[in-house]
Formats: C-alpha cells, sequence, structure tokens
C-alpha cells in the first residue's frame, strides 16, 4: 500500500512537470494555462510561480478568469482569490467574486436573489 506522503510526492511530481514555465497550469497536458487549474495547483503545492501567474493574470477589476470571446469564465473567481499571493491581491479578487452575480431567472419558480456567476454575458450559473 502506498503512503499518504509517497502518493503526495508523486502526485506533486506529475503537477510540476506539466506546470508552464510561467508558473500556469492546465486541465491537460499540454494544455493551456487557465486560472483555475493553476489555482489549485498554488494552494495543492503551497507553489510560488503558480501564485505569481495568477497575480499577473489578475485584472484592474480583481478578477483572475478565463476569457475566450464573449466567454468570460468567472466560476473560480473565490479559489483564485484564495490563491493570490498578496493581501490585496485577494481582497481585490474577493471584492469581484462576491459583486460578481449572475442574471435573475424570469420563472414563477426562481428566488428573488441572483444564481451564482454568469460565465457568458446574460446567462447564469448555478451554485450548489
Amino acid at each position: 500500500m502506498t503512503s499518504p506522503q509517497v502518493a503526495f510526492e508523486r502526485f506533486a511530481d506529475v503537477l510540476s512537470r506539466e506546470q508552464h514555465a510561467d508558473g500556469g497550469l492546465g486541465w491537460t497536458a499540454g494544455a493551456t494555462a487557465e486560472p483555475e487549474p493553476t489555482a489549485l495547483l498554488a494552494l495543492a503545492l503551497d507553489d510560488d510561480r503558480a501564485r505569481r501567474w495568477l497575480l499577473e493574470h489578475q485584472g484592474t477589476d480583481g478578477a483572475v478568469v478565463l476569457e475566450t470571446g464573449e466567454v468570460r469564465n468567472t466560476g473560480a473567481a473565490a479559489l483564485t482569490a484564495r490563491a493570490l499571493p498578496t493581501e490585496q491581491a485577494r481582497l481585490d479578487a474577493l471584492a469581484f467574486a462576491v459583486g460578481a452575480v449572475g442574471s435573475r431567472l424570469d420563472t414563477p419558480d426562481a428566488a428573488d436573489d441572483p444564481l451564482g456567476w454568469p460565465w457568458v454575458p446574460g446567462t447564469y450559473a448555478w451554485v450548489e
């Protein structure tokens, strides 16, 4: 049976090999770096390079988000806030996360509260 420490070291080795030179990490081997896997790497391995990547990709609004054309995926806003390296960067990211709300559903069953963070303009995302 593999000890937790050995398993962790193997896991850390694989992640370190897949980490981009700039500190970012993609979801799969060779994929473009994205905020969520990079934040997970920063937190799991206390990785300074990943934290710096997040800081370098933080916008003036505090968000560290994946943007592809019309899609501005803010789903990992709170996670990236936790992984940023400085207190001010974390506070800015948290302010963004708290302020970024989704659209309201226009149905009789919908609650009066916004539903999560929108990933695409004019839409909403469920938060569980």
